[in-house]
């Protein structure tokens, strides 16, 4: 187990190389802060809202800063 700003993790190196880290956060809202600090280099499995919600503040970012005519 390792600590994780506010949560706990633990970690798996896949056959693949890739790492599964499961972290329980004290929220939604810092889950999302936390995935959203990853970037690309993260994939949130689950719950779907952790899913979604990068993909909405992404959309919501690109309507706003999006190329302009």
């Amino acid at each position: 187990m390792a600590e994780y700003r506010g949560g706990r993790a633990c970690r798996r190196v896949r056959p693949d190389g890739r790492l599964r880290l499961e972290v329980t956060f004290q929220d939604l809202r810092h889950a999302e802060w936390a995935l959203w600090q990853l970037g690309t280099d993260a994939e949130a499995l689950a719950p779907e809202s952790l899913r979604t919600a990068p993909r909405e503040r992404a959309a919501a970012m690109v309507a706003r800063y999006g190329e302009s005519s």
